[in-house]
């Protein structure tokens, strides 16, 4: 596809769709959209490396990410060092790694990435959550707080720093953790399953019944679409893998 002033803003339209839909908790619409894309720019490494964030980040086990690493590889034989492209797709090959190869060898790679001072947002809440998993928690919090004030209105980081304070039985630690996974869940529109089921668990731990009823029935029809999400994107493997 020849690339051309109206080819980007085209490319531009969809990556702008599916952030929405992903900021709105809905992996499968955005999902959708970028695969839309693909159709038409099937080589485009923006595309490519947001459909791999995304799926990695929303948990969707799907069989086109490999194909999609060897892409995303062989693109970056022909970029100089210096070029901030091979940094991008360096993070998303990074967070490829921590999620289902070398876990180790992948956080080396996001350190690198992160290193350059140009890497990709999302290798700011990638590097966030890592550190929450490791339970280093003040330099968790810090680069949550770095990923919200980038972007304020994206409920991912919100959403893991509400856990990071969840990890501690304090009240004061729990009521700031409810408020910010109260928020997280309005700015997706109650339709993300993860902001919706921390929000529970911290009411939960607040001694609070009624709240934890009302938010674990939203988690039920939430997790019932989320069961649709990938048995959906696999309609339209043959359409990415070139087939």
């Amino acid at each position: 596809f020849p690339v051309t002033i109206s080819s980007v803003a085209m490319r531009d339209a969809y990556l702008l769709q599916a952030k929405v839909q992903d900021i709105l908790g809905r992996p499968d619409k955005a999902m959708q959209s970028l695969l839309e894309g693909l159709e038409i720019f099937p080589d485009d490494m923006k595309i490519l490396v947001t459909y791999f964030h995304y799926a990695l980040f929303n948990g969707l086990d799907d069989s086109r990410l490999p194909a999609f690493k060897q892409r995303l590889a062989l693109q970056k034989q022909d970029i100089i060092l210096d070029d901030d492209r091979r940094v991008i797709i360096d993070a998303a090959l990074a967070h490829y790694e921590i999620c289902y190869g070398d876990a180790e060898s992948g956080d080396r790679m996001l350190a690198r990435a992160l290193a350059t001072g140009r890497a990709p947002y999302d290798a700011v809440i990638l590097r966030g959550e890592r550190l929450l998993e490791q339970n280093r928690i003040i330099q968790a919090r810090e680069q949550l707080t770095r990923a919200v004030q980038l972007a304020p209105r994206n409920p991912r980081p919100m959403k893991l720093l509400a856990e990071s304070y969840f990890r501690f039985d304090d009240f004061v630690e729990l009521d700031w953790a409810e408020q910010l996974a109260m928020q997280a869940s309005k700015l997706s529109n109650w339709k993300n399953i993860h902001c919706v089921e921390i929000l529970s668990k911290i009411c939960g731990a607040k001694g609070d019944p009624l709240s934890v009823e009302l938010y674990d029935e939203m988690c039920l029809r939430l997790r019932k679409r989320y069961s649709l999400v990938s048995s959906a994107l696999s309609h339209n493997e043959k359409l990415v893998l070139g087939q």
